[in-house]
């Protein structure tokens, strides 16, 4: 399997172990497979503090407990893996160049008795930070790291199982990258479309300017303004009573701020209401545009693609104007978000409360004009989610190869796998 391979490729060929197993300190390993412990494969060394002052854009990566933290102009380090010390305890990181290490972690230089990319990899699916000191500031030392027990399966396999891996991580990071690019081209547009560039887009329409909020944008003279209480009513969200369980469990989705994470619509949530849970509740129906108007998460918004009902952060928008559509609402509610948080005020709690978020100006475009925005944006949703969909199979698929690999239950010793010189470099 090389890097641009596809996955299929390994997942066809992968063989179930038909041979024996015996339980050691790192468990049910093959019996043709070691064990060592990290202090026999790694030199391990603290790190060391730099002057701050000299921290800028230099020449080496300047790496703390949880990555890294600026530059400077001296390594320490000639490259392997490093653990969080303090701080960020037993975060592992694998660095490839020369690099200054700081006294909040510790450097590991891998022997050639083992590889350091499988190395990395079953260390970072071990809970390295249950390992550290239980106190005030948890530490994890030398010698803990050093005492763990790892699987040592013959050098061959090891890198053609980090070479699996190496390859799912390679497909995660594009897709996540895929998914960012996405994200920003479309904001781009979605600023585009309720702004100035509309202008430049179209320049045979008329325009305006309206000022919404702080800001001024140029509209087609066809758009109207509004207020969010003209096109329906307005539902801020309750909480039954937790103290009677019999509320919750039923098949109503209960929406926090959480959920309006899931994507453009919800239709299911972590925490469902029963029909009593329901009479105390607030129930909105199916196409209501939901904001979060409370707290640190302020500003997300998502559309019920079911009846739902939500708690009391969360201000809802039961559209009842057949002209205004709860698409286009959740759009241009995106592009109001940083003014809606600036109207929340100076308080340790920040709220945007029913009567202020009704009384918030909207644009009224002709509907034909919203269906041709929202039919624009929401080729980049569709493609957006698709792509996170694919991203979330990939890390499952991560997770279970992990977990049958580094164990020894699905070997690789039976399959043609290229080893590309990244990994097969490094022991």
């Amino acid at each position: 399997m090389s890097e641009e391979a596809t996955l299929d490729e390994f997942v066809e060929d992968e063989s179930e172990v038909d041979g024996e197993f015996v339980e050691t300190a790192a468990g049910q390993l093959p019996v043709d497979w070691d064990t060592k412990n990290v202090n026999e494969l790694c030199a391990l060394r603290n790190g060391k503090a730099t002057n701050h002052a000299e921290i800028g854009e230099q020449q080496f990566l300047v790496y703390g407990s949880n990555g890294p933290i600026g530059s400077y102009s001296e390594s320490n380090f000639d490259g392997g893996l490093i653990f969080g010390r303090v701080g960020a305890v037993g975060e592992v990181e694998r660095v490839q160049e020369p690099a200054w290490v700081s006294d909040n972690a510790i450097q590991a230089s891998v022997t050639d008795k083992c590889n350091t990319d499988f190395l990395y990899y079953f260390l970072s699916n071990k809970e390295l930070s249950s390992l550290a000191t239980k106190t005030a500031q948890p530490l994890l030392n030398q010698s803990t790291i050093g005492n763990v027990t790892v699987p040592s399966p013959p050098l061959p396999e090891q890198r053609k199982i980090a070479t699996v891996l190496y390859t799912v991580d390679r497909a995660i990071e594009k897709t996540e990258e895929t998914v960012e690019q996405m994200h920003t081209v479309q904001q781009g547009l979605l600023r585009s479309l309720f702004g100035k560039e509309k202008q430049r887009k179209k320049p045979d329409i008329e325009t305006k300017t309206e000022r919404l909020g702080p800001k001024q944008f140029q509209i087609p003279i066809t758009w109207e303004t509004t207020e969010i209480s003209s096109i329906g009513k307005v539902v801020t969200g309750d909480t039954p009573s937790t103290d009677n369980e019999s509320n919750f469990g039923g098949t109503l989705p209960f929406v926090t701020p959480a959920t309006l994470s899931q994507g453009k619509y919800v239709i299911e949530s972590s925490r469902t209401l029963s029909e009593a849970g329901r009479n105390e509740a607030k129930p909105i129906p199916e196409g209501s545009v939901m904001m979060d108007c409370i707290g640190s998460d302020m500003g997300k918004v998502a559309i019920s693609g079911c009846e739902v009902a939500t708690n009391q952060q969360i201000n809802s928008v039961v559209i009842e104007d057949e002209s205004y559509l709860p698409e286009f609402l959740y759009y241009h509610l995106q592009v109001l978000s940083d003014f809606i948080k600036s109207q929340a005020g100076q308080t340790a709690t920040p709220i945007v409360n029913k009567s202020s978020f009704e009384s918030f100006a909207i644009f009224n475009p002709p509907l034909e004009e919203q269906q041709e925005i929202v039919d624009t944006l929401s080729i980049y949703d569709e493609a957006r989610h698709s792509n996170i969909e694919y991203l979330t199979g990939l890390k499952r698929l991560k997770r279970g190869l992990m977990q049958d690999l580094l164990s020894g239950t699905v070997r690789t010793t039976d399959t043609t796998i290229e080893v590309p010189d990244d990994i097969a470099q490094y022991g």
